[in-house]
């Protein structure tokens, strides 16, 4: 028996509507379901932002709600980590990067970061071995140079602080660390005058490094001059103003302080 043309047409007209229905159904719980759980890109990259802007609390609910929607993301661990750093909860920051590295043990930034927080809480011979991992992974990383002198120097290598340091400047001779680094280590080995040549360029890379004016300043006062120490110390002071940095605000007041006795003494 023949169908009716009419019933054919009818009956394709009924499944484009119950195709365009489901579609648009779809679509709507694609994108209420993206508002409710955004991306882990996105996350990361307002996590960052976050620490970028100085706001660390809120950067943390950035990284959680990323690792309940993936657990396994080193990223959001590595960052997790930092902004407990700047909340002052390093031991808990360095769990986050050893998380990190034990899902990634290759996820350079987690190497980087944790050698750092190490070296804060003075485990320096840890922080040069994380350092050397870093090395062997990334040879091309003036950064992890860097964290390997960080630490010598903090073990009082100097000498062989300086190696690591001029391997560094050759990957990347435009960074103000190296440079603040060199003059420390130059200034502890008794090379005062070289020190100095270091710690100007380091502030001329970085303006607002205010820890360069302090030990610039202590170069000039241990020489004595004390003007000249005193000219320093007051754009440490400026620069830690301009960062917000209260702990470095009241170092360089201390020894403004201390220098501007001096002075009166003279």
């Amino acid at each position: 028996m023949l169908q009716n043309p009419r019933n054919k047409v009818r009956g394709l007209f009924i499944l484009i509507l119950v195709g365009l229905i489901s579609l648009s159904i779809y679509y709507f719980i694609s994108i209420n379901k993206s508002k409710k759980y955004p991306s882990i890109d996105i996350l990361l990259r307002e996590g960052e932002a976050l620490l970028l802007s100085s706001q660390p609390n809120e950067a943390v609910e950035k990284f959680e709600e990323a690792l309940r929607i993936e657990p396994n993301n080193p990223a959001a661990y590595d960052g997790l980590g930092q902004a407990l750093e700047e909340l002052g909860n390093r031991e808990e920051a360095i769990k986050k990067y050893e998380e990190a590295l034990r899902i990634d043990s290759t996820f350079s930034m987690a190497l980087h970061d944790l050698s750092r927080a190490l070296a804060r809480i003075g485990r320096f011979d840890e922080a040069l071995q994380k350092a050397h991992g870093l090395i062997k992974l990334q040879p091309d990383d003036f950064m992890a140079y860097l964290d390997a002198a960080n630490a010598l120097r903090n073990l009082g290598k100097y000498e062989e602080a300086l190696e690591y340091l001029q391997k560094a400047y050759e990957r990347n001779p435009g960074d103000w660390e190296i440079y603040h680094l060199k003059g420390i280590c130059l200034y502890n080995l008794g090379k005062k005058e070289e020190a100095v040549k270091n710690f100007s360029k380091s502030v001329q890379l970085n303006e607002v490094n205010g820890r360069a004016y302090i030990y610039w300043g202590v170069v000039l006062q241990d020489l004595r001059d004390y003007m000249g120490a005193k000219d320093k110390y007051q754009k440490a002071l400026e620069a830690f103003k301009k960062l917000n940095d209260k702990s470095g605000e009241k170092a360089a007041k201390e020894v403004l302080r201390k220098v501007e006795f001096l002075i009166e003494r003279r």
